[in-house]
């Protein structure tokens, strides 16, 4: 009687990816078994990073692909198959976190092939937050970002027109930035969590924010 051992390769720690989107998280893994067994059972199961290794959980975002099924709490069963297969199978599977998510999910792979089990705990992803694409909303008046990162420009859209409000409640540094009620205009996006002025003609009018990525 044979006794393999599942073996996992090209698994890659601290992967990073925008919250909203997705990341193939294990598209560089390769699964094989040394005593050439077919993998009769894979799983996959979902941790946040400042929990411990017996709380899976759903909170941080949701895997998704052929061959996935969801079987419990932050877990998740693949296809078995011949270790080329479940492979195939893992390179293609997505992980989507949360909207507004800045958690770091660890994965543990599992996988069983009719003699012995096999664990990895070298999988992990960041959300963090997206540049570009914000939505700010200041008293009334909404200003969406048509895109770019810190230092790069974007369209903001102020058709709802904004209060007014003294000169002297716009902070003097950064200078502001003026906007037409009702147009569009190019502005320059400063960095996540920098302060953003924005001027709405006549320049007695004042909105301001910290920028949230």
């Amino acid at each position: 009687m044979l006794t393999g051992l599942p073996l996992f390769s090209g698994t890659v720690l601290n992967q990073t990816v925008a919250d909203g989107q997705t990341i193939q998280p294990f598209s560089s893994v390769a699964v094989t078994d040394s005593a050439g067994l077919t993998i009769q059972g894979f799983t996959i199961v979902l941790y946040d990073s400042s929990s411990s290794y017996l709380n899976p959980t759903d909170a941080n975002g949701t895997l998704s692909g052929a061959g996935l099924t969801q079987v419990g709490v932050g877990t998740y069963a693949l296809t078995p198959g011949t270790p080329a297969k479940v492979s195939a199978e893992l390179h293609a599977l997505r992980f989507s976190p949360g909207a507004g998510s800045s958690a770091t999910t660890d994965f543990m792979l599992s996988a069983f092939d009719g003699a012995t089990t096999a664990d990895n705990y070298d999988v992990s992803v960041t959300a963090v937050p997206a540049t570009g694409a914000s939505v700010l909303k200041l008293g009334g008046m909404s200003f969406l970002a048509g895109g770019g990162a810190a230092g790069t420009t974007g369209g903001f859209d102020t058709a709802v027109p904004a209060p007014v409000l003294p000169a002297s409640d716009a902070p003097a540094n950064p200078a502001p930035q003026l906007v037409p009620p009702g147009g569009v205009e190019t502005l320059t996006v400063p960095a996540p969590g920098a302060l953003l002025n924005l001027g709405v003609q006549p320049a007695s009018d004042w909105q301001h924010a910290v920028v949230h990525g």
